[in-house]
Parts: structure tokens; C-alpha cells; sequence
């Protein structure tokens, strides 16, 4: 049956399958896109069984919408965790290009040619680009030419460095050029834009403080107090309400239609006390948080490095920081408002 399911999947959409194909490829994961799929599906249903059985009860939200909120969360989790993994890949693959680079140089400036020199490099390199210079040499040994072997090994990873780097060897050795001077210069360069866009994090490094300390910090503290000050407000009407309507009980007749009467339409109306009820004010502050948290951190990918994807790591981070600090707030100021107004939101 599940191999059904994943027949039907692929033949479905086609193109979003081979476009998922790439990025399982980029993130280095052995799964073909249709299980992906499945597993996605299945990874979603069930976060969104969860909300829909703690959502009702934190925000008041019905079953179906925090099981459709839950479901949603888990399909931008699945595909946030796929680009996470192929940036982190790519990230690792840069860093170390240049070292490799090196010690293939020198293997060619001994006398080895490119393909022989690759693999006796690989006994030093470790981690991702390990793995993918293992299966080019591979590919060289098992009959595939150079060409057709370096293309694979750009087309299965994201990073545009890389990519340059492959066609500048290909025309290289098409030119007839010295190879091993061509990749230390190369690594040079490369190793010199690395340390150019470390200066540029370093001199943003400020706006990324900014934003970190206003979302996390900052916000959900104010959250609190706006949430409490409303609750004050809710309490003090009902208090009012409470004591005029034992007033006007003991009072002639004729004092309810005076400035009593006035006071009490006013409050079931709402003009005392609010409209907004306290547990809207909750559902708001932590949708707020939600939403600031991603916003904050696309920004943070965008000034640290120029993508708004880069910033998808931060997102669960940022969101539990968030509402976590929220929550706790949220009961300091209330028991400090509690204190100020003598017990009045707890009924004292």
C-alpha cells in the first residue's frame, strides 16, 4: 500500500518531484522525493493532532483550526529542515574547498594527474566535501571522464562557488593552462572572499544584536505588560460593576436612573473595562511573538548573508525563546500588578 501511495505521488506532479529531487541530492538524504512526501505528510498530521488537542485549551482556538495550524507548522518544518540541511552542506563543502584545493595543487605540482591527485587528497579532507570528492574519484575509476565526472560533482551540490571552481578547472586543463598554479589560485581567491564576508558579519554584527534583543527580549516583556494592564482593566470593571450593583440594590429607585445606572450601562457596554476580553489579548501575544520571531530571523539570514533562507535555522529558536519569555513575563507582571492594586486580580 505505501508503495502505491508513492507511485501515485510521483506521476501527480512530476515537476515539484524532480525539484525536490535536487534539494534531497543538496541535503544529502538517500530518500526518493515521493517517501519525502510521506514522510512529511505523516510528520504534519501528527503535529497538528497535537495543536489541535493543546491549542483549545491555551488560546480558545477550535479543534480544526489548531489542527490545520499544526499541519501547515509541520509541511513549512519538513521543507525549513530539507534547506537547513543543504545550506549547512554547502556552508561546510566552501569552508574547506580551499584547503583541498591546496593539496591537490601540490599533488599535481608532484607529478600526479588531476583524477590521482584528487584521491590522494581525500586521505586528509573530512566531512561533506569528503564524501562528495570520494564519489567523484569513484566515477573517474569506474570509466567517466573528467568532465562528465566534475559536472555531476557541481550539479549535486548548491553552491555557486563550487560550481565556478569546476568550470575554471575544466577550462584549465581544455587550455592546455598549469594546473597546479591554476588551483592555488583559486583557493587563494576563494580564501580571500571568505575572509572579505566575515568582516561584513563581523560590522553587522550590531543590527543582529538589535534585532535579537527587540524580538526576543524586549517584545514579549512588553506583551506582558499590556496584557496584565488589560486584565487590570477587565478586573476594575468588574469590581465597579460589582459594588454599584449592591448600591443601586440598597438605594431608592429614583438613584438608578442617576449616575449609577449610567456607570452600569456603560460597563456592560464596554466602555469600561474593554471590549478586547483577555483571552483575545493572549491569542494576539503569542501570535505576535510567532510572526516577529520569523520575521526577525529572515532579516537576520538577509543582513548576515544576503538570503532570506539563511535565516530558516533561527525560526524554532527564535519562537520558543519567544513565547517561552512571554509566558514567564506574563506571570512576574501579574504578580507585581497584583501586588500594586491590593490583590485586585486575584480577587482580593
Amino acid at each position: 500500500m505505501p508503495k502505491r501511495y508513492v507511485e501515485i505521488l510521483a506521476q501527480a506532479a512530476p515537476k515539484q518531484m524532480v525539484a525536490l529531487k535536487k534539494m534531497l541530492i543538496y541535503a544529502d538524504i538517500s530518500l526518493s522525493p515521493p517517501v519525502f512526501v510521506l514522510v512529511a505528510i505523516a510528520e504534519s498530521i501528527l503535529l497538528g493532532a497535537i495543536t489541535s488537542n493543546i491549542f483549545p485549551t491555551w488560546f480558545g482556538l477550535d479543534g480544526f483550526s489548531s489542527f490545520i495550524m499544526g499541519f501547515l507548522g509541520g509541511v513549512i518544518t519538513a521543507w525549513g529542515a530539507l534547506v537547513v540541511m543543504a545550506d549547512r552542506k554547502t556552508k561546510d563543502i566552501e569552508e574547506n574547498l580551499p584547503d583541498t584545493l591546496l593539496l591537490i595543487a601540490s599533488n599535481v605540482r608532484a607529478g600526479e594527474t588531476i583524477d590521482w591527485a584528487m584521491t590522494s587528497a581525500l586521505r586528509h579532507a573530512y566531512g561533506p566535501i569528503r564524501s562528495e570528492f570520494d564519489k567523484t574519484a569513484r566515477e573517474l575509476a569506474s570509466g567517466l571522464s573528467i568532465e562528465e565526472s566534475f559536472n555531476n560533482l557541481a550539479e549535486r551540490n548548491r553552491s555557486s562557488i563550487l560550481r565556478n571552481v569546476v568550470d575554471l578547472i575544466l577550462f584549465g586543463m581544455q587550455s592546455g593552462g598549469n594546473m597546479s598554479d591554476l588551483l592555488t589560485d583559486i583557493s587563494f581567491e576563494i580564501r580571500m572572499t571568505q575572509t572579505l564576508q566575515k568582516e561584513v558579519e563581523a560590522q553587522v554584527a550590531v543590527y543582529r544584536a538589535f534585532f535579537i534583543m527587540i524580538i526576543l527580549f524586549i517584545a514579549p516583556v512588553l506583551l506582558a505588560i499590556s496584557t496584565n494592564f488589560l486584565l487590570v482593566t477587565k478586573s476594575f470593571g468588574e469590581r465597579l460593576s460589582a459594588d454599584l450593583g449592591s448600591i443601586t440594590s440598597a438605594s431608592p429607585m429614583g438613584v438608578q436612573s442617576g449616575l449609577v445606572s449610567q456607570l452600569l450601562v456603560k460597563i456592560q457596554q464596554g466602555e469600561i473595562g474593554g471590549q478586547i476580553s483577555v483571552q483575545d489579548m493572549y491569542i494576539f501575544s503569542y501570535s505576535l511573538c510567532i510572526m516577529s520571531s520569523v520575521v526577525a530571523s529572515v532579516l537576520l539570514g538577509v543582513i548576515s548573508r544576503g538570503e532570506a533562507k539563511a535565516g530558516l535555522r533561527y525560526v524554532p529558536v527564535f519562537v520558543i525563546i519567544s513565547v517561552t519569555l512571554y509566558y514567564y513575563s506574563n506571570q512576574v507582571v501579574f504578580a507585581i500588578m497584583n501586588d500594586m492594586f491590593g490583590g485586585l486580580l486575584t480577587g482580593g
